[in-house]
């Protein structure tokens, strides 16, 4: 299959406890961006 590039914006606890696990369990999936506006 092909390579799927992901960004993401807010890395808050959703993310780090639904998504990104998540996407570590699909071998297509390439984590490319993350932006967190609370760290602005």
């Amino acid at each position: 299959m092909k390579e799927v590039r992901v960004g993401v914006v807010g890395a808050g606890g959703i993310f780090t406890g639904g998504h990104l696990p998540a996407y570590v369990k699909v071998p297509e999936a390439r984590l490319v961006a993350i932006a967190d506006p609370s760290e602005y």
